[in-house]
């Protein structure tokens, strides 16, 4: 977990991921997460997730980010803290969704 990578006490980081949790798991139209592979697969046809490619660049940029941003932080960083942190990456900053509240 990225927040406990930064030194988030991990109470604090699924605290904190709580309002994002109930909000994915109450999104579960898609219970078999190999669905569309499988029906690939029956049809002998060859299939790839374009999406995951992005998924793997993004992690890289935002690891990347929090690790040169946390030396600032000091090793007791807080959720307020790598809240700020990713807020200065601009697809973080402009997005239309905000974090669930303010940490102190």
């Amino acid at each position: 977990m990225v927040m406990q990578l930064a030194g988030v006490p991990e109470d604090e980081a699924r605290e904190a991921l709580l309002p994002r949790q109930f909000g994915v798991e109450g999104n579960k139209h898609m219970h078999n997460w190999d669905y569309m592979p499988s029906v690939a697969r029956l049809m002998g046809m060859p299939f790839m997730n374009v999406h995951y490619p992005c998924d793997l660049m993004m992690e890289r940029i935002v690891d990347a980010h929090v690790q040169r941003r946390l030396p600032k932080t000091g090793p007791a960083a807080a959720v307020q803290n790598m809240t700020d942190i990713l807020l200065d990456i601009p697809e973080f900053a402009h997005a239309k969704t905000r974090p669930a509240r303010e940490w102190t």
